[in-house]
């Protein structure tokens, strides 16, 4: 596990994760922006990356489309054994914004709040195998890493 670091004084980070995303975060953790990119690199490792920078779901046999946030916990529970207090990593699509560390109870509860920070969010649950991912034209996939 990469180290983590819950300081965000020496990061450069956008405004809009200052703003939105840092009141909520107290006792969940933050991470440098040298160690999102290794999150971002286990990322790639269980998921093959589209050109586009998505994850390519023709390449991930286990994945099902859906078309309201309300319907992912039924398509996790189709999918992968998950829990509410699954421990998953949010990653977005801009490099200024950091890679944080939730349950998924949380990440479900502020999600409109955490896919308003970039076009593309992925809620990545590494020791489940398990992947979110909110595409900026709305479409929200889950998908179960091969």
């Amino acid at each position: 596990m990469p180290e983590v670091s819950c300081k965000l004084h020496n990061l450069e980070i956008t405004p809009l994760f200052k703003e939105y995303i840092q009141p909520l975060i107290s006792s969940e953790y933050i991470f440098s922006l040298k160690n999102s990119q290794e999150i971002f690199d286990i990322f790639k490792e269980m998921f093959p990356i589209h050109a586009c920078g998505r994850v390519d779901w023709d390449h991930v046999l286990h994945h099902i489309h859906i078309t309201a946030i309300d319907a992912i916990p039924h398509a996790l529970e189709k999918l992968a054994t998950w829990k509410w207090d699954d421990t998953i990593y949010i990653l977005w699509n801009n490099a200024r914004v950091p890679v944080i560390w939730v349950d998924m109870s949380f990440a479900l509860e502020y999600i409109e709040t955490i896919t308003f920070m970039a076009p593309d969010t992925w809620l990545l649950c590494v020791e489940k195998g398990y992947i979110v991912e909110f595409f900026y034209e709305g479409e929200i996939v889950v998908g179960k890493a091969p």
